[in-house]
């Protein structure tokens, strides 16, 4: 199975962080002693891992009531990145720790698609979340994905690099 690198907002304490994601990971071999500029990132190979790297992310936003912005991208790519260096094609940013939304960009160097199940409605305003540290608003239309089918799309992705069919892909 291929690998793919999750990178995500910045806490001012990495032992903090390192901390809290040994307290709720099973394996403490994924949680993430990589950190650069502020930011945690890990690289994983199984969807175990991935589950438990997303289960401790969605912790600590719930901790923070504020949901978060995951980058993930195929192989090692890791930070910081290289403004001259083109980014991963592709990228992933996702959003977890929200309750019952969530949200799936994918990121091409010419094309760039969101992923929704077409029906669930867009919850009625944009969502707050935290993009690497700052706060910013997810547009509703963003937002049609629930947890569980983040997840699932981020499974595929890892397995084999590819969109999900499970969800419709909206040009953006």
């Amino acid at each position: 199975m291929p690998e793919v690198t999750l990178a995500w907002g910045s806490l001012p304490d990495t032992d903090e962080l390192d901390d809290h994601l040994d307290n709720h990971l099973v394996d403490d071999q994924v949680a993430p002693s990589n950190v650069d500029l502020g930011q945690p990132y890990v690289t994983v190979d199984t969807t175990e891992d991935l589950d438990r790297i997303l289960h401790a992310i969605h912790l600590e936003a719930a901790q923070r009531d504020l949901p978060q912005q995951v980058d993930i991208w195929a192989g090692s790519w890791p930070p910081p990145h290289d403004q001259a260096q083109e980014p991963p094609d592709p990228m992933l940013q996702v959003l977890v720790g929200h309750p019952d939304r969530g949200s799936v960009l994918w990121l091409g160097p010419t094309d760039c698609w969101v992923a929704v199940e077409p029906t669930l409605p867009p919850p009625a305003q944009p969502l707050l979340y935290d993009r690497g540290g700052q706060g910013d608003e997810l547009p509703p239309d963003y937002a049609r994905l629930q947890p569980a089918t983040v997840t699932d799309v981020l499974h595929t992705f890892l397995t084999n690099g590819q969109r999900s069919d499970r969800v419709t892909w909206i040009a953006i």
